[in-house]
């Protein structure tokens, strides 16, 4: 289901919204990246990116998202339209058998 998207994470240390973004890519098997301030960007270079005030920042599929929050309906918006997908389909076999 979400074979070819990609995510990166800017996140900083003690960040548990950080931490939450990593899970969530985790338990879908979302390839992600995680890039920590200071150690991979400053503030600076991210902020030239897209300008933000908090962490993390996200990138899904190349745009700029947001955090946590909007990772999260992101990935259940598409759980829900695939699920719905694959029930329509399933209908349609049933009502053509």
């Amino acid at each position: 289901m979400f074979a070819n998207d990609t995510v990166i994470i800017y996140g900083k240390e003690g960040c548990g919204y950080c931490t939450l973004s990593k899970q969530l890519c985790e338990e879908y098997k979302i390839s992600y990246e995680y890039r920590s301030l200071e150690k991979d960007f400053t503030i600076e270079e991210l902020y030239n990116i897209k300008p933000f005030k908090t962490f993390p920042q996200i990138f899904y599929n190349g745009v700029g998202i947001g955090g946590y929050a909007e990772l999260k309906k992101r990935v259940e918006a598409k759980i829900t339209w695939n699920t719905s997908y694959i029930f329509a389909v399933h209908l349609l076999h049933t009502f053509h058998a």
